[in-house]
Formats: C-alpha cells, structure tokens, sequence
C-alpha cells in the first residue's frame, strides 16, 4: 500500500508538474489528498504517514526547483499549505494510532479478566453447568438454570466446635481439614453408589 501511495504520489507530482496548463497548486493540492486519504481512509501508522511526507515533499519542491514552476510565491504557498496539512495529518495519525494501541490492550485486558472469571466460576461450578449458562446468556435467556432428580438425598453436617477451632487454626490448616472431611463424604457417596451433586 505504501509503495503505491508513494509512486501515486510521486507520479502526480511529475504529471502535474509537465502539464503547462495546469496551475501549480493542483501539484500540492494532489499530494496533499494523497495524504489525507492515507491516514483518514487507510489509516496508516503515524511512522508511514511520516514517510511519505518525508518521500513526496522533499520530491516536489525539488521537482519544482527543476522544472521552474515554483516562483518566491508559490514556494512560500505550497510551504504554508503542505506544511500545515502535513503536521495535521501528523498529529490524526498519531491520535488514530494511540487510540487503536488503546483498545487493543482493553481488548487483552478483558480477556484476562474474562479468563480470571472462567477460573473462579470453575472453583465453585463445574464445567457443564458453566458452558450451560454462558450459553443462555448469549441466547438471551436469563431464567434460572435448575435440573430436576426424581430421587435426592440431603446430608446437612455440623461441624462440631468449628467456629472456636477455626479461630485458633492457621488458615491453610484449616482449609486442609474441611477438604479431608468432603473427601470422606464423597469416599462414603462411592461406597452406597450415589451420584454427588456439587
């Protein structure tokens, strides 16, 4: 894309620059839509913006030199108008290209978060029911997701002295109890043949 915008622009320059009836400022005019369409329409990185700028202008005024065309007057115009639109398209690119970085790294951020959030619902769901609801909710269903057993048995267990051992063990600790205690109720589950629900 650069090297056609380049040998576009160039190639204007020198056309237009033969062209005996056509005025001088169509020259700078063409490179300045040029310019206007690469980071407006294309949007292009600032540093290739910059290039071509840096490719095209030198080329013009050099051009113009050589042909004749450029008078006191027409140098000073083509100065003020390529310079001024060259440094606002400068300054569009740059902004263009800031804001593009920007959402690109919210984008990876809210994956991260997004993973982070897959992670914790996986702690306390399991795999099944997580896609189940990610999947309503995309539908557009927002209703409660419940499943129906015909034959259920509920053990409510109470630890006994907890809250006061709880206080005076380490959490680590503790968490290692409650995990040894689940284990024996999923080993006793096992044992009668009963499907766990978690």
């Amino acid at each position: 894309v650069m090297t056609v915008l380049i040998v576009s622009g160039l190639t204007w320059v020198a056309y237009a620059g033969e062209v005996e009836s056509m005025p001088s400022d169509y020259v700078y005019v063409g490179l300045i839509l040029a310019q206007t369409f690469a980071f407006s329409i294309l949007r292009l990185p600032f540093a290739l913006v910059a290039m071509f700028d840096l490719i095209t202008i030198p080329f013009f005024f050099a051009f113009g030199r050589w042909s004749g065309e450029l008078d006191g007057l027409e140098t000073r115009l083509a100065l003020l108008y390529l310079g001024s639109v060259s440094l606002l398209g400068l300054i569009a690119a740059y902004a263009l290209e800031w804001k593009i970085r920007k959402l690109f790294l919210r984008e990876r951020q809210l994956d991260y978060e997004r993973g982070r959030s897959d992670a914790l619902l996986l702690n306390v769901l399991p795999q099944v029911i997580i896609d189940r609801l990610k999947a309503r909710r995309a539908a557009g269903n927002e209703n409660r997701l419940a499943e129906a057993f015909d034959d259920v048995t509920v053990l409510f267990a109470d630890a006994v002295g907890f809250t006061v051992q709880g206080a005076k063990t380490r959490p680590d600790e503790l968490v290692e109890a409650l995990d040894e205690i689940f284990c024996r109720f999923d080993e006793l589950a096992d044992r009668y043949g009963l499907e766990k629900i978690k």
